[in-house]
């Protein structure tokens, strides 16, 4: 196995307030309690955690009740009791998507595996733990699933879930009785290979008409982590509903000033050159409110609140959170806050989007909880077979170019494609141009030393335009040829499908069933915990 590492600003889907954090923490520092690469960080955090004993009791009965309808294995238990006994957690979560969600979710959980067994052996005992973002209320994003089918041809496949109102929470809608032939389908896409004989059976045993989209996306990510002992979370539990009661009562209470301090932060975040992940005003709140099986918005309307069509005193909305907590939830701010009132949390493992919630959600933490976890980046990976290695390699390819479009991948890709003689013309052009150039500096470095430099800016302007041309040429040379767009077709369908990362694509267990079983331990011993970087890894 070829492993590279490559910075994660190349690969894409990278914010500005993202990059600074990974790779110049200095910036940021002033939005992240903790530096995530100063192992230091987790010890300071484990110090300011304080976490009731009556709160953690309750937390492990529900995990409990929640890993036997999973079907978590043993490992998971065991975890579970040691959450009891007083371990921390390391967390993360994602979106119930069909078949498991894209694979960075997968990556994420091996990379709080990897965080909570590194801090454990390091004294620090900590538990993984998935929080399954079961509120979430945007069906479409998650009712599907990409698989890298045969010839590397990206195939889509759906559910759309029983009949269910608009803007209920996924997490409770039920699959349809057509879920049945959206597993065989994905079997007859998947490849043959040592690996689909058991994400057959994991998906055959997740995915049964009358689950719903939390309880089959648990109880595939328990079969595929059992070996990992990974405790799973759905927060949508009545009795963790209970649990978080007390985290909404402030924010109905403090509404106005959990919105100015979080109009301040995104005006801090504007000012330093960054971007406010949650769009804030003066009549949010970081609420909502399920009626009629919907998940809505909870507004302020001037000294009351508003749900849709409905308007709630203060009052009111107290009453109705003491009777039925289970009908509120959190928004993208306020959910990790309340994750972390649940579990005993010492790191949080997201990608860029929560990352950046964090930075936002800062003001909550000091306020609600007077502490903060360490921020972690999630693993990412880009995995390529023998194949498409060969193709990469043929052409002279890496993974930037990929990502860098169409365009610029099918120039890089060109030159290969040029009659001997024109290439051959090409580079003696391209040598003479150099060897003129630095003559001409040398002649100016006497009379001008910035002449010189000038000289040596035009000879680079001239080197590129020369390279560009013979870009193009050996693209209109592939043209008529077919070759160049079959392999583009290729590369880009396996490493950068619609214009997207692979790990943002394609569902988990595509991969898993290309490269086998041992897949999931391939990549864990490759989750870095040091540095930042994106994994190339070729199998």
């Amino acid at each position: 196995m070829d492993c590279h590492h490559i910075k994660q600003t190349v690969v894409g889907h990278t914010s500005r307030l993202f990059g600074d954090l990974l790779y110049h923490f200095d910036r940021v520092q002033s939005f992240y309690s903790f530096n995530p690469f100063d192992r230091e960080s987790f010890f300071r955090a484990a110090r300011e955690l304080s976490y009731p004993q009556a709160g953690r009791a309750a937390l492990v009965a529900a995990l409990e009740q929640q890993a036997a309808a999973f079907g978590a294995g043993e490992p998971s238990r065991g975890n579970i009791d040691r959450l009891r006994r007083g371990a921390a957690a390391i967390v993360t979560g994602q979106q119930v998507g069909l078949f498991g969600g894209p694979a960075f979710a997968l990556y994420k959980a091996l990379t709080a595996i990897r965080l909570a067994a590194w801090l454990t052996g390091s004294g620090l005992d900590c538990v993984p733990v998935f929080w399954l973002a079961a509120d979430d209320h945007d069906l479409e994003e998650v009712n599907h699933a990409y698989l890298l089918g045969a010839e590397y041809r990206l195939q889509r496949i759906a559910d759309a879930g029983a009949s269910h109102p608009a803007g209920a929470p996924v997490g409770r809608i039920r699959l349809s009785a057509g879920i049945q032939q959206s597993v065989e389908r994905a079997l007859t896409l998947l490849p043959e290979s040592p690996g689909k004989e058991q994400i057959a059976a994991a998906l055959e045993q997740a995915y049964r008409p009358g689950e719903t989209f939390s309880s089959a996306f648990g109880r595939l990510m328990a079969r595929l982590l059992e070996p990992f002992g990974m405790v799973l979370l759905d927060p949508t539990d009545a009795a963790l509903r209970e649990l978080a009661a007390g985290v909404f009562r402030q924010a109905i209470v403090s509404a106005a000033e959990f919105r100015d301090a979080l109009l301040e932060r995104n005006r801090q975040l504007v000012k330093a050159g960054y971007h406010a992940q949650v769009h804030v005003t003066e009549q949010s709140t970081l609420l909502f409110l399920e009626r009629d099986g919907r998940r809505t918005a909870l507004h302020r309307s001037g000294e009351a609140f508003a749900a849709g069509n409905e308007t709630l005193s203060p009052g009111e909305l107290l009453e109705l959170l003491e009777r039925r907590p289970q009908d509120f939830s959190p928004n993208a701010l306020l959910r990790p806050v309340v994750q972390d009132t649940l579990l005993p949390t010492v790191a949080y493992v997201g990608g860029p989007a929560e990352l950046a919630y964090m930075a936002q959600a800062a003001p909550l933490y000091r306020r609600l909880l007077g502490r903060a976890p360490v921020v972690f980046p999630r693993a990412g990976f880009t995995i390529v077979d023998a194949t498409v290695r060969q193709l990469l390699e043929r052409y002279g390819l890496e993974i930037a170019d990929v990502a860098a479009g169409p365009q610029r991948l099918r120039e890089k890709m060109g030159p290969r494609f040029l009659p001997a003689e024109l290439a051959a013309r090409f580079a003696e052009d391209q040598r003479r141009l150099n060897a003129l150039m630095a003559e001409v500096g040398r002649g100016l470095e006497p009379v001008d030393h910035t002449l010189a430099s000038a000289a040596a800016l035009a000879a680079r302007k001239m080197s590129y335009q020369l390279e560009k041309l013979k870009r193009k040429a050996g693209r209109a040379a592939a043209r008529s040829s077919g070759e160049l767009e079959r392999d583009a077709a290729v590369i880009e369908n396996v490493i950068h499908p619609h214009k997207e990362p692979q790990e943002r694509v394609y569902s988990g267990i595509s991969l898993l069933a290309r490269f086998g079983p041992g897949l999931l331990d391939k990549l864990y011993a490759e989750v870095p915990l040091e540095d930042p970087d994106h994994r190339a890894l070729c199998l």
